[in-house]
């Protein structure tokens, strides 16, 4: 399977190494550096999966350069939406909505799934220092949705 990961942080570089062995994976990002990278748009032309794997405050460029290339195509929403407030860490959504469901407004003709957010990068690609195997839940709300597995070949 072809998965664009967007973003080349922590988290995406995670799920690449995770991922890199069982699928063919290529960064999405504002500015590709190198073969591993392709333009935001590119990367969601080329890719069948595409994994959001930037802060969530990255989200409104995000959607404007791959909205008009992910139509029937599952994107996998990875981020987190905290940012600060009143000098605290906090939810930054606007408290109607969860931030995958906003993103789904967004991706209207996308199949957006939340996944790959409820443990740290460091545990992502290695999680053999946990006294137990994670388990990484998955939501979406489409009836429709395809069934998409990404698995990282049981590691």
């Amino acid at each position: 399977m072809k998965i664009g990961i967007v973003g080349r942080g922590r988290v995406a570089q995670a799920l690449k190494a995770a991922l890199d062995q069982n699928h063919d994976v290529r960064f999405g990002v504002r500015d590709p550096g190198d073969a591993t990278e392709a333009a935001l748009a590119d990367a969601a032309v080329w890719a069948d999966v595409l994994i959001l794997a930037t802060p969530h405050q990255a989200e409104a460029v995000v959607v404007a350069a791959i909205a008009a290339h992910v139509s029937g195509k599952t994107v996998i929403d990875a981020t987190n939406p905290v940012g600060m407030r009143d000098g605290r860490l906090d939810l930054v959504t606007d408290g109607a909505t969860s931030a995958a469901e906003g993103l789904q407004a967004r991706l209207a003709a996308a199949h957006v799934i939340k996944g790959f957010n409820q443990i740290g990068a460091e545990f992502v690609a290695d999680a053999t220092g946990l006294d137990h195997r994670p388990v990484m839940f998955a939501a979406g709300d489409d009836d429709d949705e395809p069934e998409v597995m990404v698995s990282n070949g049981g590691r």
